[in-house]
């Protein structure tokens, strides 16, 4: 056979192939600006199921420009996308998990520590001020832990009646560094406001105004609990991170198939 048509035998072959590329296989266009690109998306996704596309949608979660993403992919599928994102972090995420878990027995007994920092006697009304009614809550708090305490925040959950969930919630903020803090094994009285100039509005509703029973929950938000020289005891804490390397890897193996 003559080799000329040989090889056009085998452009027409690879044309044709290139052709009937769709669905996940299907490049997308990464060079021309982004009508371009969304249009050869919507050409690709309309043949994907929605796996894939959530797949897809995973691989490029990080990228954030059209340009960063023509520079690390152009022209590619979302098949290949996928795969080269799944296969990264396959490779890095055991490490990564590695390191982070060896950095845990340290926050392990800080984080212990912090959970002896306590608010009992914990109480709830409805005071009348210039600007409406105010929520307040008073309690009397404890550092029971070996660390001292410069601020923290409370997350506080109002019940009523002999409700099961929170109508409302709030975060509450405490700094001791006016006064001479809060040492360890030290008590003190406090009573917050719950909102600023006026009270906040979830904590003064009909429902809250006319209830027979309201009860208050205070409970330390841990990451912010800080020393005497207002640094967070639990600042480089791995546990987020940890969270996040562990499910990642999860995805992406869950994602390698493609």
């Amino acid at each position: 056979m003559n080799i000329k048509k040989v090889l056009a035998l085998t452009c027409v072959s690879f044309f044709l192939f290139a052709c009937s590329k769709k669905g996940i296989d299907k490049e997308l266009e990464t060079t021309k600006g982004p009508e371009a690109y969304f249009a050869s998306l919507q050409e690709a996704t309309k043949d994907m199921p929605q796996e894939e596309t959530d797949a897809f949608n995973w691989a490029v979660s990080d990228i954030t420009t059209l340009e960063a993403l023509n520079q690390r992919y152009p022209n590619q599928s979302p098949r290949h996308i996928i795969r080269t994102e799944s296969k990264q972090i396959r490779e890095k995420a055991p490490a990564r998990i590695a390191e982070l878990e060896a950095l845990k027995p340290k926050y392990d007994a800080i984080l212990t520590d912090l959970k002896k920092i306590e608010a009992s006697n914990v109480s709830f009304h409805l005071a009348k001020s210039f600007h409406g009614l105010q929520p307040k809550v008073e309690a009397l708090i404890a550092n029971r832990s070996s660390l001292p305490v410069s601020s923290l925040r409370w997350y506080a959950e109002l019940y009523l009646d002999d409700g099961q969930s929170p109508v409302a919630t709030y975060r509450v903020s405490e700094d001791y560094s006016r006064s001479s803090g809060l040492p360890p094994g030290d008590e003190a009285k406090r009573l917050f406001t719950i909102g600023f100039v006026t009270g906040d509005a979830n904590w003064i509703t009909l429902e809250v105004r006319n209830a027979k029973k309201h009860r208050v929950t205070l409970t330390p938000i841990l990451e912010t609990v800080a020393d005497y020289g207002n640094r967070a005891y639990l600042q480089g804490a791995p546990y987020q991170s940890l969270e996040n390397w562990k499910n990642a890897l999860a995805t992406a193996e869950k994602y390698s198939k493609y």
